[in-house]
């Protein structure tokens, strides 16, 4: 008689945890990760691990016993004065309502400038105005603004040679933008491997190796005190015979276009520039791509946003743009936490000063909260 009761109850807890479950599964994706089936989940195990043991009811949910007491003190000390229903003396991590209105101004702020989402959360952070990780800043990035969750580039997943320090490898290259009145424009590129730094620029209607040679005579004579002896000597061999192992010089990659002959091979040996210029695809296996991903971001995240109606327009908004790219924007070559023209001159990110304003903002956090206690959930049967 005994075995036969313990079976009714088994059956019917198990019952109820396929009921709890089917119900789950029909709910919107976006909400089987909130509080409320949590905390339906929390209660059913509460209500049949008596009779099927809590062991076994966790193994039917897929859960494990640290993640179900996570779930437990979530419910357990909810507050209605938190974004997460979470009491904030409890779970002091959180992020405020103050941050969340900081955030959303951020986002309309700097999405109108096409900076992508790791920018903008490393331009708030290295600046003091937001302390919440990356992760946390997409979870309300998206919820907030979920339209700019439309990725429309591929990573590059072919990694070929890494730098160390910057002036070891420039690349140089040109793309075309039409302006509105029809006209086609060539934009000349210099930039800096380690840093992706963008050196300097040109625009003109044709492709011109003068221009070219300008632009690189140009930035050797502006940055050739920081340049330094023969670098990754077993990937680039030393084609420039002005130079040797012991010459303090830069590896300048480009392609096997017009505009990067003649003229500018001219220019690097009778003025005895410190350049070893090297043909992509050519002289090595290597590609262009590090400037071409500059181009595709110069123009997918800028230029194809605007209405730049002629050559000169175009000049004047990369003129504007570039040094923001370089002075403003933080990039994946500094984590994120610097920006470009940072990584160029040395500079490295102080984890004992974001460490601290981390603290001083959960501080001033944990002070605001003190004046709203929490908000207990009533247990249920």
């Amino acid at each position: 008689m005994e075995n036969s009761e313990t079976v009714r109850k088994a059956i019917i807890a198990m019952a109820k945890i396929r009921l709890c479950i089917l119900q789950i599964k029909s709910l919107p994706k976006k909400m089987k990760n909130s509080i409320q089936v949590k905390e339906k989940i929390v209660r059913t195990i509460q209500r049949v691990k008596d009779n099927l043991g809590f062991k076994r009811t966790l193994r039917k949910f897929h859960i494990s016993k640290s993640t179900f007491h996570s779930w437990f003190f979530q419910v357990r000390f909810r507050c209605s004065s938190s974004l997460e229903n979470l009491c904030h003396k409890r779970f002091v991590g959180q992020i405020s309502k103050k941050e969340i209105d900081t955030l959303k101004n951020l986002l309309l702020e700097k999405a109108v400038l096409f900076w992508p989402l790791s920018s903008i959360w490393g331009y708030a952070r290295k600046n003091d105005i937001l302390h919440c990780g990356l992760s946390s800043f997409y979870k309300w990035a998206r919820v907030l603004r979920p339209e700019l969750f439309s990725n429309k580039f591929k990573k590059l997943k072919k990694e070929g040679f890494k730098t160390s320090r910057p002036n070891e490898v420039w690349h140089c290259d040109i793309t075309q933008f039409v302006t509105k009145d029809n006209i086609k424009s060539h934009i000349y590129v210099l930039i800096d491997n380690f840093s992706k730094m963008i050196l300097g620029f040109r625009v003109a209607h044709q492709v011109d190796s003068d221009v070219c040679a300008s632009l690189v005579e140009e930035a050797v004579s502006k940055y050739q005190t920081s340049f330094s002896k023969l670098t990754l000597p077993d990937l680039f061999p030393l084609i420039n015979v002005n130079l040797s192992k012991e010459s303090s010089f830069v590896h300048l990659i480009t392609d096997g276009g017009p505009e990067n002959q003649g003229k500018l091979d001219r220019v690097i040996f009778e003025n005895n520039l410190p350049i070893n210029k090297i043909t992509a695809g050519k002289d090595v296996s290597f590609s262009n791509s590090p400037i071409e991903a500059i181009h595709k971001i110069t123009k997918y995240q800028f230029l194809h946003h605007l209405e730049i109606p002629n050559r000169e327009s175009l000049i004047q908004k990369l003129s504007e743009w570039i040094p923001i790219y370089n002075q403003e924007r933080p990039n994946r070559a500094g984590r994120y936490l610097l920006t470009p023209q940072e990584i160029y001159e040395g500079k490295s990110v102080d984890s004992n000063l974001l460490k601290e304003q981390s603290m001083n903002a959960k501080n001033k956090d944990t002070r605001k909260t003190e004046l709203h206690p929490a908000v207990f959930a009533s247990k249920r049967d």
